[in-house]
């Protein structure tokens, strides 16, 4: 079964492992599909002004050098990814994002940002067996 929802300010939280500041408006999506594989991807984008993007990179674990070394395994190809169409605001090409970083995400899953035009751009995926 499969369903999307709306990404709020406490899922971001929790994909970040950081309190974001509720002010900042917030679009997004999560998709998941359940099953014996359980798998959810989440689109989000965050307004933020470009003088506290290092401060929310730093915070989520994305400023590390570990960070810079999965990011550049993981990109720009982990960009896209199936199931779960992305919003049609979505940006399909990272090309055109500038500090685009990634780092593991557990359960079995990655978060990746990147930053264009005033929006922090968030994708994660998480995936695991659900229990029976």
């Amino acid at each position: 079964m499969s369903e999307t929802r709306a990404l709020t300010h406490d899922d971001v939280e929790q994909l970040l492992g950081s309190p974001v500041d509720r002010g900042l408006p917030l679009r997004g999506q999560t998709f998941s599909l359940s099953g014996g594989l359980d798998y959810r991807v989440s689109y989000g984008a965050l307004t933020v002004p470009p003088e506290r993007t290092e401060a929310l990179w730093a915070a989520a674990g994305l400023a590390t050098s570990a960070a810079r070394a999965f990011t550049a395994v993981l990109m720009p190809a982990g960009w896209r990814v199936e199931p779960g169409d992305p919003p049609s605001w979505w940006p399909t090409d990272p090309s055109g994002l500038r500090d685009l970083r990634a780092r593991p995400l557990v359960p079995g899953g990655w978060l990746a940002m990147g930053y264009a035009d005033g929006t922090a751009y968030l994708l994660a995926t998480q995936s695991g067996t659900r229990d029976a």
